[in-house]
């Protein structure tokens, strides 16, 4: 024999069944409408093209002093 449920009890428990699925519904799409993830990316992309620059200018940096060295390590070369 089946559980038999009285009007009311099923209307309230249809209502608490809808009331948990938009609350969960909520909370999902609050979730995705979140930017913080989003703006981590971005803070890694900046970072990213900063440490880019920096290793690019350490580069230059050193082919301008091996440049420079290089005569001063002749001169001195020479003198001895």
């Amino acid at each position: 024999m089946p559980f038999k449920v009285g009007p009311v009890a099923a209307c309230r428990a249809h209502l608490t069944f809808e009331l948990l699925r938009q609350t969960m519904i909520d909370r999902i799409l609050i979730k995705l409408r979140r930017e913080e993830g989003q703006t981590m990316a971005e803070y890694s992309l900046v970072v990213s093209v900063i440490v880019i620059g920096v290793i690019a200018a350490i580069g230059f940096l050193a082919l301008a002093i091996t440049g420079e060295i290089g005569p001063v390590a002749t001169r001195i070369g020479s003198i001895t």
